[in-house]
């Protein structure tokens, strides 16, 4: 199982001027490296908890159905499933549709086989069918749930106030307490 990013979001779920209010920042000499804080924390706030913050588009490139009549969509929320295709041994893509399942958009989105139908069979052993879907809160940055904001905002300032060298150590040390906190309601568990 493969996840593939094919369009990021158009902008970050934390503004320049957010974030530097934030961390009581009123010069601009440290905007670029506030800047490349937002995106890492976002990063880090979507690893947590398996999400897309801000829309953005997806492909899932999976071997095999496997032997269920669903198949788990490892990000949340989903919005739309766009597309199912499969590639051929000559590296060949086909549109399949989406007519034999729906997505189902619960605590955990997932492909579900409608009554009778059956999954198009894999044109290729590996890597044979590809799931586009597009996953996020929305388009702003309103839509994006607060505590998930809050915790963005508590990774820049933690990462802000200690820059700098570190040791190895110090690259391993967990996120801050709070953002783990912030994020648990949103963590999206797999078994």
């Amino acid at each position: 199982m493969t996840l593939v990013l094919k369009s990021g979001p158009a902008l970050e779920p934390i503004t320049l001027t957010t974030a530097k209010s934030h961390v009581r920042v009123t010069h601009e000499a440290d905007d670029t490296l506030i800047g490349g804080l937002i995106t890492s924390a976002r990063l880090t706030v979507e690893a947590i908890t398996r999400s897309a913050l801000i829309t953005q588009s997806w492909s899932l490139i999976v071997d095999d159905w496997g032997a269920r009549r669903s198949l788990n969509l490892p990000l949340a929320p989903v919005m739309s499933l766009d597309r199912i295709s499969l590639w051929d041994e000559a590296g060949t893509k086909s549109d399949v549709g989406t007519e034999f399942c729906h997505l189902g958009l619960g605590a955990q989105a997932k492909l579900t086989l409608n009554r009778n139908a059956c999954w198009p069979t894999p044109l290729r052993e590996a890597s044979g069918i590809c799931i586009d879907f597009t996953a996020g809160y929305g388009d702003t940055v309103e839509d994006v749930p607060a505590p998930l904001r809050q915790a963005t905002l508590h990774l820049i300032a933690h990462w802000y106030e200690h820059r700098g060298e570190a040791s190895l150590s110090d690259l391993t040390m967990p996120v801050p307490a709070s953002v783990g906190e912030l994020v648990r309601p949103y963590r999206q568990m797999h078994l």
